[in-house]
């Protein structure tokens, strides 16, 4: 865990403790705090954060001493404070938090606005929580989530929040263990619908950094090695499933640009990364920043093929 995410999470608890304490006093809050917890609604909590949050322990009465009575009222105040409520290590506010989420994410009104990002990549990330109770509440909403967005009248490009969703639940491999169902439906959406890790979406408008071809890799290991200690079948399906996704995402695949030019692969020497951002820069639809990437010496350990897709073009 890196020292940034420890330290947002230390801002998050400061914020909410704030938001706590006011709402019990009736006291003022600092702008700064109030758009901090605002901005938890709209893109969620990094799964680092996150852990922060839960395991962080600093001088903040009114976190700590929090009970899950108090989450609603809270909420209904600052609809943000859903989201850090809940990373709470408490486990019984984080299963208040899950619950509340509840009619955000199954609406009664047909034409309700989709679930804020920060809304359903926490209940993304509680559907994996080491406690039972809490895990299965939000597995049954994400499950929903993910339901609506397979129907067929839907098609084209996920919803953030889902997608966001969707993310987190690939991204992790006890996600195999602890809620197989929904890496399945993940998996459903990412091939029939647009976005970031989809069939159709990968390669539209993502580049394969190196960092994120070793986290890939890193994920594609864990999978491995857990699928043989596997006794249960939709476990072992999901597993089989999400190692086949990953596997044909680390794979090299030849697009079209915009232009019309076929692109090129940046190889794994330095000298092939070069060539490739040479021919980019000759390339109308080149897009900028690729050549300062491709001109970056490999560390000598890496001997992955990065990807380059709508960016490096030879005519």
């Amino acid at each position: 865990m890196g020292a940034g995410a420890k330290s947002e999470a230390i801002r998050l608890v400061e914020s909410a403790n704030q938001l706590i304490v006011a709402a019990s006093s009736g006291g003022d809050v600092a702008d700064a705090h109030t758009e901090r917890i605002r901005r938890a609604l709209d893109h969620g909590l990094s799964r680092r954060v996150d852990h922060r949050v839960r395991e962080t322990h600093i001088e903040a009465p009114g976190w700590y001493d929090l009970t899950a009575d108090e989450v609603d009222g809270l909420v209904a105040n600052e609809a943000g404070m859903l989201v850090v409520l809940g990373s709470h290590p408490n486990g019984r506010i984080r299963e208040a938090a899950v619950h509340l989420a509840q009619p955000i994410v199954e609406p009664t009104d047909p034409n309700a606005r989709k679930p804020p990002a920060g809304v359903t990549r926490m209940l993304a990330q509680r559907s994996l929580d080491p406690t039972l109770p809490v895990r299965r509440a939000a597995i049954s909403l994400v499950a929903a989530l993910f339901r609506n967005e397979l129907r067929p009248e839907f098609s084209g490009r996920m919803p953030t929040g889902v997608e966001r969703a969707a993310r987190e639940i690939v991204a992790q491999s006890r996600a195999v263990v602890r809620c197989p169902q929904l890496v399945e439906a993940a998996l459903d959406l990412f091939a029939c619908r647009i976005g970031r890790y989809s069939v159709d979406g990968v390669r539209d408008h993502h580049q394969h950094t190196l960092t994120e071809v070793d986290r890939r890799e890193q994920v594609l290991a864990e999978l491995r090695r857990l699928v043989t200690t596997l006794d249960d079948e939709a476990q072992i399906a999901a597993g089989n499933r999400l190692i086949e996704f990953y596997e044909r995402s680390l794979r090299p695949v030849r697009a079209t640009t915009r232009c019309g030019h076929r692109p090129s692969f940046v190889g794994r020497t330095a000298a092939s990364r070069r060539d490739a951002a040479s021919n980019a820069a000759r390339c109308r639809c080149f897009t900028p920043g690729l050549s300062e990437l491709a001109m970056r010496p490999a560390p000598q350990h890496q001997q992955q093929v990065f990807t380059a897709t709508r960016s490096a073009c030879r005519h």
